[in-house]
């Protein structure tokens, strides 16, 4: 397992566990940070996906090369930051929630969550695709390198890899792909390119996406919906499938269709 290997499962398949390890490894208040100081607000990070347990302090992180040898070793880090996003409008959602198998009837408070406007989610992604068109200041410190590492694997799907290997059954060519090609399957092809990173959570689902065609059509489009007839969240009964995907999809392509009317 490297780095590398984390991120690019992160962009293929939307792993949950990559994300948990990198993580502890940068650290909450250090992720936050780097966000906050290229001038990025309404975003923070508070907490893993699934994992409640050493919320505020992460596992000590050794990296070996292939003979065995320690070529890094990170200590455990401890974070300090308490957040909580009371400022927010609509934290209390919903008319209950499932904890421990038993649904209390009252909204879910979401206040202590991972949140991100899309507005800042957006303004992420413009500097991973277009970095030079922001000062150095609004610049992730990152090497060029880096840049088209990110912008790589954002663009790729999980049938065009081997390393790691996705069933193309369950991981077809669209899976993460839910602007244009959400709701359907075996359609995409390298004429269009999509560069983006989807979220499913609590009923939200979510797409940030750069979307280039090579007849010159080129966009952002970023996203969010909530699917949760039933109004009881962390049921995992939510219309993902039946509504947030198809409506995304629908979307992507009538923007998609406004650009080539543009030209």
């Amino acid at each position: 397992m490297t780095i590398a290997h984390l991120i690019k499962k992160i962009f293929l398949v939307s792993d949950n566990m990559a994300f948990n390890y990198l993580f502890d490894f940068i650290g909450r208040d250090d992720a936050n940070k780097a966000i906050h100081n290229i001038g990025i607000t309404n975003f923070n990070l508070s907490h893993k996906f699934s994992d409640s347990v050493n919320k505020n302090s992460t596992p000590r992180f050794i990296f070996f090369n292939q003979k065995g040898d320690t070529l890094y070793n990170q200590a455990p880090i401890i974070s300090n930051q308490k957040i909580k996003n009371t400022h927010l409008d609509g934290v209390l959602k919903g008319k209950g929630y499932v904890k421990d198998g038993t649904v209390i009837e009252e909204p879910m408070d979401f206040s202590e969550k991972n949140y991100a406007s899309i507005v800042a989610l957006n303004q992420i992604l413009e500097r991973i695709i277009f970095p030079k068109v922001f000062s150095r200041n609004e610049q992730f410190n990152i090497e060029p390198e880096d840049y088209f590492f990110l912008r790589y694997w954002m663009s790729r799907t999980p049938n065009e890899v081997t390393i790691p290997f996705y069933d193309r059954e369950t991981f077809f060519d669209s899976y993460c792909k839910f602007f244009i090609y959400g709701d359907k399957k075996g359609e995409m092809t390298n004429n269009t390119r999509i560069y983006n990173k989807v979220g499913l959570a609590y009923g939200t689902i979510t797409d940030l996406a750069y979307v280039k065609d090579r007849n010159g059509i080129e966009f952002f489009l970023t996203a969010t919906i909530l699917t949760n007839k039933n109004e009881i969240f962390n049921d995992n009964k939510y219309e993902y499938d039946q509504l947030g995907i198809p409506f995304l999809a629908a979307l992507g392509r009538e923007i998609y269709q406004f650009e080539i009317n543009k030209n």
